[in-house]
């Protein structure tokens, strides 16, 4: 029993000290006036293809690459800019506001319960999705299904959304990004 308990210690002291050492870089937006930190490797580029599409976020490493490539677009986020309060933007995005309790859907559920965030200058939600993505594996593409992140960041009439295509992020990248982003 001893035994167990010790190695279940170890487990977690490893497993901290694993994840505490990725290093962090802030990264600013200067068109929409907000910043964040993001793990040294990633790289957030220009992105204005689709409507309230501002930028992409993408790996540099290898091992990310070709992780990223098959399934995700190549893409780890997308950041969405909308000129529109907090509620507003999820009413336009069909969540369901009830008495103080956020509700959306998902491939799975009628009602994914959607967590309030507060932090340093703004109000948001948080909340992960299972959703259908389109992989290829080599012999062509086929469905199947992933888990998507959205975060919303809200101050005044602006709200940034930050939402992920089928790879969910670690749950320490996800407590970093909240604890960091900062309107400016």
């Amino acid at each position: 029993m001893k035994n167990v308990l010790f190695l279940s210690l170890l487990f977690c002291i490893l497993s901290f000290t694993l994840f505490s050492q990725t290093v962090y870089k802030k990264y600013t937006n200067t068109t929409a006036n907000f910043s964040l930190q993001l793990p040294q490797n990633w790289v957030v580029l220009n992105d204005t293809k689709a409507e309230n599409n501002i930028a992409i976020c993408v790996p540099t490493l290898d091992k990310e690459k070709k992780e990223y490539a098959n399934c995700f677009e190549g893409t780890i986020f997308y950041i969405e800019k909308y000129k529109s309060d907090l509620n507003t933007t999820l009413k336009n995005k069909d969540y369901i506001i009830s008495n103080d309790s956020i509700f959306t859907s998902d491939r799975i559920s009628d009602k994914v319960v959607v967590t309030k965030i507060q932090k340093n200058n703004y109000k948001g939600v948080y909340h992960q999705n299972v959703c259908g993505i389109s992989c290829n594996d080599g012999t062509g593409f086929h469905a199947v299904a992933g888990k998507c992140d959205y975060l919303y960041f809200s101050l005044g009439s602006k709200t940034i959304c930050i939402y992920t295509t089928g790879k969910a992020l670690s749950p320490l990248i996800i407590k970093n990004i909240i604890a960091t982003f900062k309107f400016i």
